[in-house]
C-alpha cells in the first residue's frame, strides 16, 4: 500500500493519496491546501467513527462503491456528511431508504 498521508483510526493507520481524498471531499481538499495541523503531519486522526466505517469511506472514494453492510449504513453516511464525502452520503441514505421501502 502506498500514500502521501495517512488516516489513522482505532489503531488502524490507513494510507492514502490527499489528491485523491481532495478530489472527493471539500473538506480533505481544504485540510491538504491550508496551514493545519493535518497538512503539516499528513495525518488524520479519526476519533469519532470505527475503523470498520472509515475503511469503508476510503475504499468508496478508490472504488466508488459503497459495500457497507446495512447496521454500517448510518455510521458511514455520519462520516460522509461530515468530511463532505456528498456522493457517498447521497448512497447511504439511498439504501436506508430502500431497507425502509422494503420492511415496511
Amino acid at each position: 500500500l502506498s500514500g502521501d498521508w495517512s488516516v489513522v483510526v482505532e489503531g488502524h493507520e490507513f494510507l492514502v493519496w490527499s489528491s485523491l481524498l481532495a478530489a472527493w471531499s471539500e473538506t480533505f481538499a481544504a485540510m491538504a491546501s491550508h496551514d493545519c495541523l493535518e497538512r503539516t503531519s499528513r495525518r488524520l486522526t479519526v476519533k469519532d467513527f470505527s475503523a470498520s466505517a472509515v475503511d469503508l469511506a476510503l475504499q468508496f472514494i478508490y472504488t466508488g462503491e459503497c459495500d457497507a453492510e446495512d447496521e454500517l449504513l448510518v455510521e458511514v453516511a455520519a462520516f460522509a456528511d461530515k468530511y463532505g464525502i456528498v456522493p457517498l452520503l447521497k448512497e447511504c441514505i439511498q439504501r436506508c431508504e430502500a431497507a425502509l421501502t422494503e420492511e415496511s
